[in-house]
């Protein structure tokens, strides 16, 4: 409650750094990697799992190829798998960033 008073106190809008906000940020992360046995050296909460999609499979992507962020995809070839059940986030996150949505390839699940 002490950590959410706090960072409603800032404008946690702000790009780069939000004082206090951020701080809570920070330790927030490094918490939810210790629950999850994760070393969280850097991250941060997003406003939902759309958003969330996109920022990892931008990281991927970024990952997969370096310097396309600046650069760009083209002349590269990208697939992206997933579970059929995925989010619908994950297939618009695949055509934002240059991947295309033919090139997802949603595999069956099954009971386990």
């Amino acid at each position: 409650m002490i950590a959410d008073a706090l960072a409603a106190c800032y404008d946690v809008n702000l790009a780069v750094w939000a004082g206090a906000a951020s701080e809570v940020e920070l330790q927030a992360v490094r918490w939810a990697g210790e629950l999850v046995g994760f070393p969280a050296a850097a991250g941060s909460f997003t406003s939902g799992g759309t958003v969330s999609n996109l920022t990892a499979l931008t990281a991927a992507r970024e990952w997969s190829v370096p310097g396309a962020r600046h650069d760009g995809v083209s002349g590269k070839r990208l697939a992206l798998y997933c579970s059929a059940e995925v989010h619908y986030s994950v297939v618009r996150a695949a055509e934002l960033l240059g991947i295309g949505s033919s090139w997802v390839r949603a595999l069956l699940i099954d009971e386990r």
